[in-house]
């Protein structure tokens, strides 16, 4: 994957690349992550979507054909757009890096509701932005 400028990604993955420790499905989720993870930081803005993408493109439970996550009946386009309002973004719409994050983790009324969205993740016991 080439350092881009812009980086397409679910709004739930924006969380979850916050908190990502190396942990995955399988080995090929795990290294697209650990990937992904690599140039995250980097990058100086988003255009948060709610279809595939590059995280999906690899995870075993993604059904390519109705983008619902098949591995406990999650619809993750309305979890995204949940996500998107509470940010205070619309779908589509290039945001700076640094402001998603100040959204997410320093706007206090903004992080209690992400984290309360987030409460029944599988992987909350190994996010650290979950955990923060």
């Amino acid at each position: 994957m080439q350092r881009s400028k812009i980086i397409y990604l679910r709004a739930h993955h924006l969380l979850c690349l916050q908190g990502f420790q190396g942990y995955g499905y399988d080995g090929p989720f795990t290294e697209n992550l650990n990937e992904i993870h690599r140039i995250f930081f980097k990058v100086k803005k988003i255009k948060p979507i709610f279809l595939n993408d590059i995280v999906c493109k690899k995870c075993p439970f993604t059904s390519k054909r109705n983008q619902v996550c098949c591995k406990r009946n999650f619809n993750p386009k309305k979890f995204d757009l949940k996500i998107l309002k509470i940010l205070g973004i619309k779908p589509l719409k290039t945001v700076k890096l640094e402001n998603l994050l100040f959204y997410s983790n320093q706007d206090k009324e903004k992080n209690i509701k992400l984290k309360n969205l987030c409460k029944d993740c599988e992987w909350k016991t190994k996010c650290l932005w979950f955990l923060n």
